[in-house]
């Protein structure tokens, strides 16, 4: 890589502090590494406040609820932070003057001594990536997991040797951060690609461009694993020189990976064919559960770990916080959490996973718009959802459209997460399940998709006996 990556002595201008760890991870690392650091961020000191507790007492200087154009121009480096847009004026400054502009990810793997697996996706990536690190640790190893899970990715790096195992679940836009050095992981796997995303990129052909990086600069020492059932991963995966597995919800000849005959998973490799598991050992629900899976054991395999380590972690697996998580059962109730579910594929597969006969299905959806369809949930509703409460949004009307040309009018809008807990309580009746899948962003009405979950996590938990 680049000598632009080089840190020490030079003002770095960190842009974006964020709450999810990575910005404070990014900035101990560069003050550890000597640099000299400046954090700009738009959000005032008192929503940043969990993030700046953690660099307290630490020689920053902040700028925030605000960004001074001077920052820009007199930075000798910028970091930007992976939210932060394609067409952000401050950014276009630097460039005109010169700047270097990199992410985390690209400081990230330059200093990592040791391989790295990158999982990638639009959805389940997170599930592979802990499912992954489980199996390691059931073959006794110890794995580093960083990245878009919630770890960051910098904040790790004093842990990892030549020989730690690396696992790391990349966003779209750490991906992005590669691009400019033609980096891909060592080993890379491709869950599904699905529109997403679409109010960050130009089209949803972009947004599959900056997918195909997991795998774009692999060369031939390179592993990819993908979804051969997934139409847009399959045509990815495809283009490389790297060595090639498959997995899959069917049986397929030919090729190595795994997949699925006679509810059990096989994996093969040349010509010989291994027993991983049976379907029913999956404890975790869904279809789409079964693909991560698949996804896991293939990458878990083809790095020599055994299929009884597998096994084990698989059995003990108990799913990731925020995806399709029981919070409680009262009166005969179930409530689920599933938060992470920012677009409407991902609640079509909760609804699908759910719905049960005789069970009826409570749906509380809506929020941000990522200029995203809602005709094939819409149609998913009318079959399957009893009723449909709305948080505030800018997606949510149209999402009412979209209702209304299904026929639909079981829905009702509603200002705040309380207000749908409590509306879903009024309106229940025994024997049903209501889960929060929004299939929209949280950007607006909640800090971020996880204290929207954890929103409804607390107003569940608050619920008593009608």
């Amino acid at each position: 890589m680049t000598s632009s990556l080089t840190v020490r002595g030079r003002r770095v201008l960190v842009k974006g502090l964020g709450l999810h760890g990575g910005g404070v991870g990014t900035v101990q690392w560069l003050l550890n590494q000597g640099a000299i650091v400046t954090v700009t961020d738009l959000r005032p000191r008192s929503v940043l406040a969990p993030s700046l507790k953690q660099l307290a007492g630490k020689a920053v200087t902040f700028v925030l609820g605000r960004h001074r154009l001077s920052d820009f121009r007199q930075a000798d480096l910028i970091i930007k932070n992976p939210a932060v847009p394609h067409d952000s004026p401050y950014l276009a400054v630097a460039g005109r003057a010169g700047i270097p502009i990199e992410t985390d990810a690209a400081l990230f793997f330059a200093n990592c001594p040791a391989p790295v697996i990158g999982i990638t996706g639009s959805k389940g990536k997170s599930t592979v990536t802990m499912l992954a690190a489980a199996s390691w640790r059931a073959a006794g190893r110890r794995p580093i997991v960083v990245g878009n899970i919630g770890i960051s990715l910098l904040a790790s790096l004093s842990k990892i040797k030549i020989t730690t195992p690396v696992i790391a679940e990349l966003s779209s836009w750490q991906l992005e951060g590669l691009a400019p050095h033609h980096v891909s992981p060592h080993v890379a796997v491709l869950t599904n690609v699905y529109p997403e995303h679409l109010n960050r990129y130009r089209s949803y052909a972009h947004y599959r461009a900056v997918k195909k990086m997991i795998v774009r600069w692999q060369t031939a020492t390179d592993v990819r694993i993908i979804n051969r059932d997934n139409p847009d991963a399959r045509r990815i995966g495809q283009a490389t020189p790297s060595r090639r597995y498959w997995f899959s919800k069917k049986y397929f000849a030919g090729e190595d990976g795994c997949y699925v005959r006679a509810v059990v998973i096989w994996y093969r490799q040349s010509v010989h064919e291994r027993r991983v598991l049976a379907v029913a050992d999956i404890s975790l629900r869904g279809e789409h559960n079964l693909e991560n899976v698949l996804a896991a054991a293939t990458l878990a395999l083809s790095q020599g770990i055994a299929p009884a380590m597998m096994r084990r972690a698989v059995r003990q697996f108990t799913g990731v916080p925020h995806r399709l998580e029981l919070v409680r059962e009262l009166a005969g109730v179930a409530w689920y959490n599933d938060t992470t579910a920012t677009m409407p594929e991902a609640t079509i597969r909760a609804i699908q996973t759910l719905k049960q006969p005789k069970r009826r299905v409570i749906l509380i959806a809506g929020g941000a718009d990522k200029k995203s369809s809602f005709a094939g949930l819409a149609a998913v509703i009318q079959r399957q959802v009893a009723r449909v409460i709305l948080l505030p949004g800018t997606a949510t009307p149209k999402i009412i459209t979209a209702l209304k040309r299904v026929r639909y009018q079981a829905y009702t809008a509603v200002p705040t997460m309380i207000a749908a807990v409590e509306l879903a309580q009024a309106q229940v009746q025994s024997g049903d399940t209501v889960v929060l899948s929004p299939a929209c962003a949280s950007f607006g009405l909640f800090v971020h998709e996880f204290d929207r979950g954890q929103q409804f996590i607390q107003a569940v938990r608050r619920l008593r006996r009608r």
